[in-house]
């Protein structure tokens, strides 16, 4: 039965010079809970600021609060907007513990835990990180895009590299770029897709119960497999 807590990594079993490297894999494996957290938490903020536009909407405004109602309406977007925002930033922190662990684990001058790594199946740990990069394929680079969003069309320069110019199609989102001379900066939240534009491509991230469920599951694989023997 999976762990509910983080494996505890026996340090002082170690050499003295891994102590440090190995302190630092036990703070990622914990941190690994946290980013998923995150993550469920920008779900719930999406699905509560979905629920209230229903909601309003349906009500509509007072006559006499049409400009508050509209306004009330526009922070409400805004928060998806958010929730879409930082459920990228958890999933990119969530991917770098998984990639420090690695570094960590991995060959000098980075890797520092060689007796570990020789502890636990490092294939597995591979294997799991492989499958966190194939649900999230494109996160670093939305990540970038959230995080410089300013940046991406500072100039026209920069415009020219990042705008999408063709037609894309997924994730319930229909687009049709080509016929804009200039192209399209495509950014927001349907439903549950996540899209940033960077680098001429539309890219998206599902912020879902699927995706914070698989995050889970790999969290909960990476922990057996630096749990020690019963």
């Amino acid at each position: 039965m999976p762990s509910k807590f983080p494996p505890r990594i026996y340090r002082f079993h170690l050499p003295a010079e891994e102590i440090e490297g190995a302190t630092h894999v036990g703070h990622a494996l914990e941190m690994l809970e946290r980013y998923e957290q995150d993550f469920t938490m920008n779900i719930h903020l999406l699905a509560f600021a979905d629920q209230q536009i229903r909601d309003r909407s349906k009500q509509g405004p007072a006559p006499d609060d049409v400009d508050l109602w509209r306004k009330n309406i526009g922070i409400l977007g805004a928060w998806r907007n958010i929730a879409g925002r930082d459920g990228a930033m958890a999933l990119y922190n969530y991917g770098k513990a998984l990639e420090a662990i690695s570094e960590l684990l991995g060959n000098p001058p980075l890797g520092l835990c060689p007796t570990l790594r020789n502890l636990i199946d490092y294939k597995a740990f591979k294997a799991q990180r492989k499958r966190f990069d194939t649900a999230f394929p494109n996160i670093i680079l939305i990540r970038h895009a959230v995080s410089h969003a300013a940046e991406l069309m500072a100039h026209p320069a920069d415009a020219r590299q990042n705008l999408f110019s063709g037609d894309y199609s997924g994730g319930g989102i229909e687009i049709k770029a080509s016929g804009f001379g200039g192209g399209l900066y495509v950014d927001g939240v349907y439903e549950d897709t996540v899209t940033r534009t960077i680098d001429g491509k539309v890219l998206t991230y599902k912020l879902s119960g699927k995706s914070a469920l698989e995050l889970e599951a790999i969290r909960l694989a990476v922990w057996a497999i630096f749990q020690p023997p019963e």
